[in-house]
């Protein structure tokens, strides 16, 4: 079932924002399962810096993150306009990969 963004706005009686964001660096191990849960950090950094902060994502947290158990994936994703880095890591129930 889809929702539409009106839709859900009058549902939750608020307002609903749509920004572009690139995905540098993608893993994933398994899907999640009903019940994950989802951690999110944001990091900001100098505009000049975000190709060196992608490579030593994509180069140290990557395998450190997939080390991790539990671990369905984890996204990078980067607002170029802000130079903001996003980084979302998918856990699955009790710290087990989801299925």
């Amino acid at each position: 079932m889809q929702v539409s963004r009106k839709e859900v706005t009058e549902l939750l009686g608020g307002t609903v924002t749509v920004e572009p964001y690139e995905v540098p660096a993608f893993v994933r191990r398994s899907r999640p399962q009903r019940g994950a849960g989802v951690r999110l950090s944001r990091v900001d950094c100098a505009p000049a810096s975000i190709d060196a902060v992608i490579e030593e994502f994509r180069n140290t947290a990557v395998p450190a993150l997939t080390a991790m158990a539990g671990l369905c994936s984890a996204h990078m994703m980067t607002d170029l306009g802000h130079r903001a880095l996003h980084r979302d890591h998918r856990v699955g129930r009790h710290g087990r990969p989801g299925r």
